[in-house]
């Protein structure tokens, strides 16, 4: 059975391992040079996953955290409320 990437491509979005639909065909081909074997290809791919995976969780809870500082240096007794502003 040959493989589809197609379908594997559906599967890795169904999924959303965005760093993996991105960068397998690359992570295979620096597995096939430099001889690695199934687990240390598998491990590349998941700790590229889970790095960007991290990245985005710090970018999201910086920009919360800036957004939460800059509502709290409205005066409130000017009416303005977080469901105003947004």
């Amino acid at each position: 059975m040959k493989p589809n990437p197609c379908l594997l491509s559906q599967h890795l979005d169904y999924l959303k391992l965005s760093f993996l639909q991105t960068h397998h065909l690359e992570v295979a081909q620096q597995s096939a040079q430099q001889h690695w074997d199934h687990v240390e290809y598998l491990r590349r791919l998941i700790e590229g996953e889970y790095t960007e995976r991290r990245q985005r969780v710090i970018e999201r809870r910086l920009k919360a955290r800036i957004s939460t500082s800059l509502l709290q240096k409205f005066p409130s007794d000017q009416g303005l409320t977080r469901s105003g502003i947004q």
